[in-house]
């Protein structure tokens, strides 16, 4: 018996199924059996794969999010999904945002339980392949409810073999181990101040 970090199931009426949306660099582990009625089934049959990882992206790198793709970016979502579209921009007209409909708007609250902490993450992978300083520079904007969402930005070492799903360590007062905030403080701007400003800062 394998403890899985995260599993679903679904019942097929043919004999393949299409995957989409799986994280880059995670392995996936596959059981199957046939029904054979009666609440009864054939042994089950495993297998598993690994997706590909995402390119690692020499520096200099910038990203405008306008060339219409998400190349070289992940997301993995909870409710808040990280989204690519046109709902908001700082510069330009794309830009990746949080969004609660598939990208139409630029929202999220609504709809959810305020009794659990959702997670989301979004990345890249960059080759920095040398010691010493790297800027980091980003523009954002945020809103939320009051003393509860934050926006947090770090730096992973990919040797850390970093599984970007739940928590991760991550709380008001910590950071997890091995992980670089790239700002002064782990959280912009602590916490979303809701009715605050709402305009775009660069960091």
């Amino acid at each position: 018996d394998e403890e899985l970090a995260e599993s679903s199931s679904v019942s097929l009426s043919s004999n393949s199924i299409t995957y989409t949306d799986l994280t880059p660099g995670q392995t996936y582990h596959v059981y199957a059996a046939t029904e054979c009625g009666n609440d009864e089934h054939s042994d089950w049959v495993h297998f598993q794969f690994t997706t590909p990882e995402l390119e690692a992206m020499p520096l200099p790198y910038t990203q405008n999010f306008e060339d219409g793709v998400l190349a070289n970016w992940a997301v993995n979502n909870e409710y808040a999904a990280w989204s690519f579209g046109s709902a908001v921009a700082s510069t330009g007209e794309k830009s990746l945002y949080i969004s609660n409909d598939g990208g139409r708007s630029n929202s999220y609250i609504g709809g959810v339980s305020s009794w659990r902490d959702y997670y989301s993450y979004a990345y890249c992978r960059l080759n920095i392949d040398h010691q010493g300083a790297v800027r980091v520079q980003f523009d954002w904007r945020c809103y939320g409810r009051n003393y509860v969402d934050c926006l947090r930005a770090y730096l992973v070492p990919t040797s850390l073999s970093p599984y970007f799903s739940g928590s991760n360590g991550i709380s008001d007062s910590n950071v997890p181990s091995g992980w670089i905030p790239v700002t002064s403080t782990p959280a912009l701007s602590e916490y979303y101040v809701q009715g605050g400003g709402y305009d775009w800062q660069t960091n």
